[in-house]
């Protein structure tokens, strides 16, 4: 599912699908062979900001000093991504499977969509300034789940050593 086809859903479906993530997108483990510090950095914002800065350098465009909202979001959006790649799904259930596919999916036209939307500068403090509110929460549901597997994975492995 494409951005577009979430943003074509009624209030309705909107709602059932938001639902269904939350339900059901469930992670059985994290495909790492890390350790906790490696994946604190994986899940920091800031490292996907400072790569972010890193590929400005290899420009010859003049950039301003600090990433604008766009590229703050497209960061969040990276880190998003790249975290819901590595979390495992039980393979026991093969919907959880299609539902993380989905989530990659709209996370990835998102991405790809990122620079047609406008951003309004008091949005700042916002963790996905610009977007779609529906949009916002539908992003929001995918984010908490993930991030709290991931800080699970983090306890566990602290309290192993």
């Amino acid at each position: 599912m494409t951005l577009n086809d979430y943003l074509n859903f009624n209030e309705s479906e909107k709602a059932d699908y938001l639902k269904l993530i939350s339900d059901n997108l469930i992670f059985s483990g994290i495909d790492w062979n890390g350790n906790a510090d490696s994946l604190r950095s994986l899940i920091n914002v800031e490292e996907y900001y400072a790569a972010r800065k890193v590929e400005r350098k290899k420009t010859t465009v003049a950039w301003p000093e600090f990433l604008s909202l766009k590229e703050r979001v497209l960061c969040r959006l990276k880190m998003l991504g790249l975290l819901l790649s590595k979390a495992i799904v039980s393979s026991e259930i093969p919907d959880y499977s299609i539902i993380k596919k989905s989530c990659e999916t709209v996370i990835n036209s998102i991405v790809n969509d990122i620079f047609k939307y406008g951003m309004d500068p008091e949005l700042k403090k916002v963790k996905w300034p610009g977007l779609e509110p529906s949009v916002v929460d539908l992003l929001n549901c995918i984010y908490d789940k993930t991030i709290r597997l991931y800080e699970k994975e983090i306890y566990l492995l602290d309290s192993k050593e």
